[in-house]
């Protein structure tokens, strides 16, 4: 009698100990439906690399400091498309011309594109959750 007690307590600990680690696990892993990078994007991405933008550049905030974080940087007040094409056509002071060609400038530019639709940044309304993850405002 002892060890049954001692046995169906064990399982019910286990039991509960189970159930939460998938509620746990599975809170908050909802993936959002993202679009899917088109073939121009991807090569701005590999371009992107290819001259590392990230040296100076930053996305969400990570990256080098030198020139503007390009998170937003197609919807931006005051910027914009054309804005962003103007500086990777010609450069600036601070940043080099790569004298690319058309396709190149605008695999850049879909690649921009790409980042300024999936998320704007720096997210300012936040919600952190009891369990440690943390929500935008709202949803």
């Amino acid at each position: 009698m002892w060890f049954s007690k001692k046995l169906l307590l064990f399982i019910l600990l286990l039991g509960s100990f189970l159930y939460y680690s998938v509620i746990v696990a599975s809170s908050g892993t909802e993936a959002l439906h993202t679009e899917v990078m088109s073939q121009e994007a991807i090569k701005g991405k590999f371009l992107f690399q290819e001259l590392n933008c990230v040296a100076c550049h930053q996305f969400y905030g990570l990256g080098g400091y030198m020139g503007p974080d390009l998170t937003n940087v197609i919807t931006a007040p005051g910027k914009g498309e054309k804005y962003a094409e103007v500086f990777i056509r010609h450069g600036s002071e601070k940043m080099p011309n790569y004298n690319l060609n058309d396709g190149q400038v605008q695999n850049l530019l879909e690649y921009l594109k790409f980042f300024d639709k999936e998320t704007t940044y720096p997210i300012k309304n936040l919600k952190v959750n009891y369990y440690g993850t943390v929500d935008a405002a709202g949803e």
